[in-house]
């Protein structure tokens, strides 16, 4: 099921002695009596139902509809993977999904250098320097609704070309030598 809040904004809590709220499913009908409304959906669809406030009571009574449609779950999520011998492409899969026949309209990846892609579904990007980067990759539905996965991508890969030498190239033994990094 599909947990839902809604918050009952009505005025004069003083004058409001009772609180119904009424959503009818095919086979049953939900009711609550709190202020607001915490209750579980069977899942995405349309649901009405109503807000009445004093139910019954002639003089100080008042009700509204309630149009409710709960959409399919967004789930955004990806992987990337990089060869550490080299100073390459970062390769990002996108394994989103959205719940129940839900339809991923549009997608956007956002490689925290500047760089936004929204052509490709599963992308490849070059950084050019090593270092942490906040990749976000953000799904949209067909109903307009987005959802955001960020995830720090540690790009550190190994430098191309590594040269060391000793300090000390002529020496008895036994001798110390100390390789300095360049």
């Amino acid at each position: 099921g599909t947990d839902i809040q809604i918050l009952n904004t009505s005025q004069d809590m003083n004058h409001i002695e009772e609180v119904v709220w009424r959503f009818k499913l095919p086979d049953t009908t939900l009711n609550a009596s709190s202020w607001d409304l915490n209750m579980t959906f069977p899942g995405p669809g349309i649901y009405e139902g109503a807000l009445l406030l004093n139910p019954g009571n002639i003089g100080c009574s008042d009700s509204t509809k309630v149009h409710l449609e709960i959409y399919p779950e967004i789930h955004p999520d990806f992987d990337y993977a990089y060869d550490t011998c080299v100073a390459g492409p970062v390769s990002f899969t996108n394994k989103s999904f959205i719940d129940e026949g839900g339809q991923i309209a549009s997608f956007s990846w956002d490689f925290d250098d500047g760089t936004v892609d929204t052509a490709n579904y599963h992308a490849t990007h070059i950084y050019n320097e090593p270092g942490d980067h906040l990749v976000s990759l953000t799904i949209r539905d067909q109903n307009d609704c987005q959802l955001t996965k960020a995830e720090t991508v540690s790009y550190n890969p190994v430098p191309a070309l590594i040269l060391v030498r000793p300090n000390d190239t002529v020496s008895c033994v036994p001798s110390e030598v100390f390789f300095n990094n360049l």
